[in-house]
């Protein structure tokens, strides 16, 4: 990854294991509990096309203005947002709730964990390395 090579490896192994601690708690939550996140994927869309304009804004603001608390709160709504995305995945592949994924759709349900848990270490890399 090339992304990498711009960031010290103590950062992007402190991402590393924090994304793994991370996403095996998601797992662990969404496939055990009982509260369906399903039910609310209206909501969460929502939320994604809040943070995605948000993002737009501090994108264009920073031409202008650089502002690193702007990309810190950007980096935290979108990570706690691809959580919330691999729950509702999660939940989607296990099956039994409003939304489901079927068996058949295999290699779909592996291309949405994949982006899932990349996005997820993509922005926690950005805010440990906000620093820089």
């Amino acid at each position: 990854m090339v992304l990498c090579s711009f960031v010290p490896p103590v950062t992007i192994l402190l991402s590393l294991g924090t994304t793994s601690i991370t996403c095996m708690t998601i797992i662990l939550f969404a496939s055990i509990t009982k509260f369906d996140i399903t039910r609310y994927l209206f909501i969460i869309c929502i939320a994604g096309l809040v943070v995605t304009i948000f993002g737009i804004g501090v994108l264009i603001t920073s031409f202008f203005v650089h502002l690193k608390i702007l990309h810190i709160v950007y980096s935290a709504l979108a990570c706690l947002l691809f959580m919330i995305y691999l729950a509702v995945d999660i939940q989607m592949i296990m099956g039994g709730r409003r939304f489901e994924i079927s068996p058949e759709e295999y290699i779909f349900a592996a291309v949405l964990l994949f982006t899932d848990i990349f996005h997820i270490f993509l922005t926690i890399l950005s805010l440990f390395n906000a620093n820089n």
